[in-house]
């Protein structure tokens, strides 16, 4: 009886034991946090594109306003009377997103400064925000896409703070696109073909942070391509030509972004 005793307390000492070991040999489960700015953050950003294209449409809208295949008068006012209340209707949801795009960056401007933003980022953001607001007011569409680029140039410092975060990249790159855009409209090819060339460091600096990303890689491929066949497309000095090689650039950063 005694003896069983004792083989009995022995097994418990020797299944204690190896349970512990194990125990000890086990890693804990880790999980890699991206380090990426949140959405409430981009979203100053993903209103300032919104509002460069919009106000295209805009343009568009206004272009045609005289413009009408109707032989009817009734027709003709009718038509008119509706391309009207569309441009109403487009400036509203500009100057929408423009009263968002402060709203925004007050909330999130203290995130900001605690990541460590520099008092001169955050003075060149506001300059260019303020900049392009004047601008939306004054239905100035060159001065739009230029303050516009700027403050999505100005902002990408703020992206940068976040190691994970690719689209402070992204940002300078359409900056150079959108830049390159108005001197070649301006006939100042030379330049526009320079301010594509600036893109490369953004480009080198974009493959890097998403090369294990296969999707995003393979429409990367196509970017960098795109951004070739605009350089190009310059010296034809085809104001349309260029428009439409640079809304390829500009939906292919888009489809990498998503």
């Amino acid at each position: 009886m005694k003896k069983g005793f004792i083989v009995l307390i022995l097994m418990i000492i020797i299944v204690s034991s190896t349970s512990c070991q194990v125990r000890q040999n086990q890693k804990p489960t880790t999980y890699k946090k991206s380090d990426k700015a949140s959405e409430g953050l981009y979203r100053i950003v993903e209103n300032i594109n919104d509002i460069i294209i919009d106000v295209e449409k805009a343009g568009k809208l206004s272009a045609t306003f005289n413009e009408s295949t109707s032989l009817i008068e009734a027709d003709i006012l009718k038509e008119k009377e509706k391309k009207k209340e569309e441009i109403k209707k487009a400036w509203e949801e500009i100057n929408s997103k423009i009263k968002d795009s402060h709203e925004s960056w007050n909330k999130y401007e203290k995130e900001i400064m605690e990541r460590g933003a520099t008092s001169e980022y955050i003075l060149k953001f506001k300059n260019s925000l303020n900049g392009l607001t004047v601008a939306v007011e004054n239905r100035e569409n060159k001065d739009i896409i230029n303050y516009g680029s700027k403050a999505l140039f100005d902002f990408s410092p703020f992206l940068e703070l976040y190691k994970d975060e690719f689209r402070g990249e992204t940002s300078r790159i359409k900056y150079y696109v959108y830049q390159s855009y108005l001197a070649g409209e301006n006939n100042e090819l030379e330049k526009a073909k320079d301010l594509l060339d600036m893109t490369e460091e953004y480009t080198a600096g974009l493959r890097q942070k998403i090369e294990d990303d296969q999707k995003k890689m393979k429409i990367f491929e196509k970017l960098v391509l795109s951004l070739q066949d605009m350089k190009e497309a310059i010296n034809v000095g085809n104001n349309n030509l260029l428009k439409i090689k640079r809304d390829i650039i500009l939906q292919n950063i888009k489809d990498i972004e998503e």
